[in-house]
């Protein structure tokens, strides 16, 4: 008998958890205009789309305006530990190319904004980060996050990455410097 109400308890939970989970699921926003990803990265190649973004205190930034430089973009969130690990290396290698033709932008995906200027601050970020939307996200076709593209002088993606793997700064720094015609690959990531 224990067994039949343990069972009839269980279902009853489950039917409850995806019953809350679809009324729950209601008030997602999702552009009705943007497909879904379909786990197929943009291609090498692929121009990047454009993207004109609040920056984290106020100003904006067009992706187009940065053409002539390397760019590296990265779709991350405060709640991923993998996009604050990500956000260390990067700011880390952008020093590495002081005085170059090289930017690196940080694309937040956060709903809430509040938290996310005080996590800027906590991690040191000098790096634009930018207010992205799941709109953003999607024209990207960032399915993981964090979500990190190379993007060369004339726009278009040369790389991603998904995910954060530590030590991810050697390869990135052999691309950029691909990117622009340096020879030497030796950078300093301190």
């Amino acid at each position: 008998m224990a067994g039949h109400a343990f069972g009839a308890l269980l279902a009853i939970t489950a039917v409850a958890l995806i019953g809350g989970t679809a009324w729950n699921l209601r008030s997602v926003e999702v552009p009705s205009a943007v497909a879904m990803p379909t786990g197929v990265a943009l291609e090498a190649g692929a121009t990047a789309p454009d993207l004109q973004l609040e920056r984290v205190g106020g100003d904006s930034l067009a992706l187009a305006d940065l053409r002539g430089k390397v760019v590296v973009a990265t779709f991350w969130a405060t709640w991923s530990e993998s996009s604050r690990q990500q956000l260390r290396a990067l700011q880390k290698l952008q020093a590495g190319y002081a005085n170059q033709d090289v930017v690196i932008i940080a694309l937040n995906l956060d709903r809430e904004r509040e938290g996310v200027a005080q996590d800027v601050e906590q991690l040191g970020l000098h790096i634009p980060v930018l207010f992205a939307t799941v709109a953003d996200q999607l024209r990207y076709r960032a399915s993981v996050i964090p979500t990190l593209y190379v993007i060369d002088g004339a726009g278009k993606i040369r790389h991603q990455h998904t995910g954060f793997l530590p030590g991810v700064e050697a390869t990135l720094t052999r691309q950029i410097d691909a990117l622009l015609g340096a020879t030497s690959g030796q950078r300093t990531m301190d």
